[in-house]
């Protein structure tokens, strides 16, 4: 049997600027905000960057670093917010004793109790259509 591979996972801040102040170069998915893989969004925020930064520079065809300006005002809340939401998952999801069958046995008992409330804690993350802006 072999040994089990380890890796490390790390927190990392969101970028403060995302883009040259130029218009000739920006940063989308995790080079700007990396997240933790506990909302399982990482790959999805890269997308949605994607649309937001092609219908900015469609729309400031003329004026790069405005059309990325503006990409990073819209962007940077959401992705701010997931990041927030992936890391305070990484700490419950991450408990040990004794906290660990208590937390379980509250969100059984909240399961029983109002079933489907986690879904709809993060409903304002899987709702959300970035092609609605």
């Amino acid at each position: 049997m072999s040994a089990p591979f380890l890796w490390g996972l790390f927190r990392h801040p969101v970028a403060a600027q995302w883009h040259d102040g130029q218009g000739r170069a920006a940063l989308l998915g995790d080079a700007a905000h990396p997240t933790l893989p506990f909302m399982a969004q990482g790959a999805v925020l890269a997308l949605e960057d994607a649309w937001v930064l092609a219908q900015s520079l469609a729309a400031s065809p003329t004026d790069p670093a405005a059309a990325l300006s503006r990409y990073q005002q819209i962007r940077a809340p959401r992705a701010l917010a997931v990041v927030a939401a992936a890391n305070g998952n990484a700490r419950a999801y991450h408990l040990h004793a004794p906290l660990a069958p208590l937390a379980h046995a509250l969100l059984r008992l909240g399961d029983r109790v109002a079933p489907g409330l986690p879904f709809r804690r993060y409903a304002w993350v899987h709702d959300h259509d970035v092609t609605a802006l």
